[in-house]
């Protein structure tokens, strides 16, 4: 290269006029990075929510049936198919009957929700796994014979 191209070339590279158009086209990509992760951040608010009903709904008919019965099971195929999760279920309770799962009157049922999910606001770059796990109880509205 010729030594006034070079001079000329270095005058573009430190002259500063464009410099806005640059700090404005930087600011208007970052601004939109934040604003995809702010979306995807209120879907796994969403999904938390989702996830909280699933569970409150769950406890719900495990306390009217008095422990964990057929009835359980249908509604946790209805919960899924309605919101589309398929969250891995724990039971916990003082349980009457081991084998059959039922809990006396008043005494506690608890259920625990647990799934893993994504925010992936910045496409498949970049995926923050993110594991939501719920826990709802209980007293139970049946009683047994003895």
């Amino acid at each position: 290269m010729e030594v006034g191209r070079v001079q000329k070339l270095i005058k573009v590279v430190k002259d500063r006029k464009g410099a806005g158009y640059i700090s404005t086209v930087i600011l208007v990509l970052v601004s939109m990075m934040v604003l995809a992760v702010a979306i995807s951040a209120s879907s796994l608010l969403a999904t938390q929510l989702k996830l909280t009903r699933f569970a409150n709904e769950m406890v719900g008919i495990a306390t009217v049936c008095g422990g964990i019965t057929p009835e359980v099971a249908e509604r946790y195929n209805e919960l899924s198919e309605e919101t589309g999760l398929s969250p891995s279920v724990s039971w916990s309770a003082d349980w009457l009957d081991e084998s059959a799962k039922t809990v006396q009157l008043s005494d506690t049922i608890s259920v625990t929700l647990e799934m893993d999910t994504e925010i992936d606001g910045l496409g498949d770059a970049v995926n923050i796994p993110v594991n939501l796990k719920i826990r709802r109880s209980g007293l139970s509205q049946r009683y047994y014979k003895p």
